[in-house]
């Protein structure tokens, strides 16, 4: 099975590089951004304004945030365009009969394998 990983902070349009056809298409499959205008978060889902280029900072102005969906971080487009805009995201291959989870340190992510807990506090 392969699964997408953020390999280096924080995932945008602008850091990882798409045009917009490919943001389009993560919009249409689900992918959810924060739209941020003059330094703050307008909306959770953003409405995608055509023609606007400005970027907010170095992230850029759309954000995307719903990463902990496993149906979108299998999903065969985002592999697809991950494999084609390398550098932020890594396509990792996992065997497929185990149960997963992403882990995380600073924005920089790894596929772990989902292990029982018990008595952990939050």
């Amino acid at each position: 099975m392969k699964v997408v990983c953020i390999i280096d902070g924080y995932a945008s349009k602008m850091t990882l590089g798409l045009d917009d056809k490919d943001f389009m298409q993560l919009i249409g499959m689900g992918m959810k951004v924060t739209h941020y205008r003059d330094g703050y978060a307008e909306d959770s889902m953003a409405e995608i304004l055509e023609n606007d280029k400005e970027e907010w900072n170095w992230m850029g102005r759309y954000i995307f945030n719903n990463w902990e969906d496993k149906k979108l971080r299998t999903d065969q487009l985002l592999i697809q365009l991950a494999e084609e805009y390398p550098g932020i995201l890594q396509v990792i291959e996992i065997p497929d009969d185990i149960e997963w989870e992403i882990e995380d340190d600073n924005g920089v992510e790894w596929v772990g394998e989902t292990h029982r807990v018990w008595g952990k506090r939050p």
